[in-house]
């Protein structure tokens, strides 16, 4: 890849070095050639002399100015409905709810109007894939359709939860897959609980809070090491995927990301599930387990995590900076919300400023070696890839990092201002 293309990246700078070995899965550039040149958002946010101003609306402010909404961006997804689409959407929406402005309102609407058509169709989404990554950005279409009242959102809604209905899997409404119905993934509840809870409550489906509950508790039981208190990224109910312990079933890889994505979960489910349903304080108390264990394995010295949380640093082990937003920004949350301790968040603002103060060193960082890769072995020891491998999962982490990237940090800069820390 040319050195050029650098100049499009919004995060990316800050997060291909220290989330890939293939830097093109990550990059996000608008198909159009508009001529412009796009500074990264946090590097503009950190330069820009209007120091006056929030670092949320900083920070998004310069990307909506260089990527306008009816731009596709290409990358590992190239233009499709996905996951880290409804990510910076969802920081977007959260900025708007402060804010009030309506440039960002107007962006998520003109966004997700490309990929909605007037009979509430989703273009380039296959209801056939059960693909749990296609959720997420259905709580854009939730937050359209109770602000506007226009029945297209709701009906593409509607296409989203029937298929969390029919989701292939080993519990109703599961995170599971088609190809792998009897493994979940922990990064599949980030994905579709908090729109399955959002929609639970506007359309007062209560029953499907007991199934929401028990999504995550199960995944937490499964998947936690009782040593550590970390979550591994997966669990297989038939112990057939070579990924897992054979004894349990659980993954032996502790991504720092994925238990980021879990954090967040939780935190925005607890935003939709009724005070007073019966699993609401175990939904908080495994929030307040994870966020612990996580403290523990830290580096001390920036504040930030390593991608697999259970090693030591290295080459192949870098600081993971869009896990370190989630982590940073789920805390907040939870100390805003009274979930967690007040500590939080101050250990959230620590956070960020890690991010921000390592923000020139990772983009000096970036490997030159597009084709740079890593040494992947199976539980066994021996080198493999295919579906559930861990070089399966470092390139799907690889694909999302920037949108994914610059939506958590931007959720994280909002909530450390609602607790006036920022």
């Amino acid at each position: 890849m040319k050195a050029r293309f650098f100049c499009f990246l919004l995060f990316t700078a800050l997060f291909i070095s220290l989330h890939s070995g293939t830097r093109g899965a990550t990059q996000i550039t608008g198909i159009r050639n508009t001529g412009r040149q796009s500074k990264s958002s946090v590097e503009f946010a950190l330069r820009t002399k209007g120091a006056h101003r929030k670092w949320s609306v900083r920070v998004a402010d310069q990307f909506i100015t260089s990527h306008p909404a009816d731009e596709i961006y290409e990358g590992g997804y190239n233009g499709k409905w996905t996951y880290a689409q409804g990510v910076f959407l969802e920081g977007l929406q959260q900025l708007w709810l402060s804010t009030r402005k309506p440039r960002y309102l107007r962006y998520i609407k003109s966004n997700i109007d490309m990929f909605i058509g007037g009979d509430g169709s989703i273009r380039t989404y296959n209801y056939c894939d059960f693909n749990v990554e296609n959720i997420n950005t259905g709580r854009q279409l939730l937050f359209l359709y109770t602000l506007t009242g226009d029945k297209k959102y709701k009906s593409a809604a509607d296409t989203l939860r029937k298929q969390l209905k029919n989701q292939p899997g080993i519990i109703s409404n599961s995170t599971s897959s088609e190809a792998c119905p009897f493994q979940m993934r922990l990064e599949g509840l980030y994905m579709a609980e908090p729109f399955f809870t959002q929609y639970s409550k506007i359309f007062r489906e209560r029953r499907n809070f007991g199934d929401i509950a028990q999504q995550i508790l199960l995944m937490e039981k499964k998947t936690r090491n009782e040593e550590t208190g970390l979550l591994s990224d997966a669990w297989d109910k038939s112990l057939n995927e070579r990924l897992s312990d054979t004894k349990a079933g659980n993954s032996l890889n502790y991504f720092t990301r994925i238990m980021g994505s879990y954090a967040m979960a939780v935190a925005d489910v607890l935003d939709y599930f009724p005070k007073n349903h019966t699993k609401r304080c175990e939904l908080i108390r495994s929030l307040r387990k994870l966020s612990e264990a996580m403290m523990k394995v830290r580096d001390r010295n920036c504040h930030l995590w390593y991608r697999l949380a259970d090693k030591a640093g290295g080459k192949d082990n870098p600081h993971e900076f869009t896990a370190s937003c989630m982590l940073a920004y789920a805390f907040a949350k939870g100390a805003n919300r009274g979930y967690l301790d007040q500590k939080y968040l101050k250990f959230a603002k620590e956070i960020f400023y890690g991010v921000v103060n390592n923000f020139d060193a990772a983009k000096e960082s970036v490997p030159k070696d597009s084709q740079q890769s890593f040494t992947i072995r199976d539980a066994a020891g021996e080198p493999f890839s295919g579906v559930g491998s861990f070089r399966y999962k470092i390139d799907e982490l690889q694909k999302s990092a920037s949108l994914e990237a610059l939506g958590s940090f931007l959720l994280l800069t909002l909530e450390l201002e609602k607790g006036k820390v920022l």
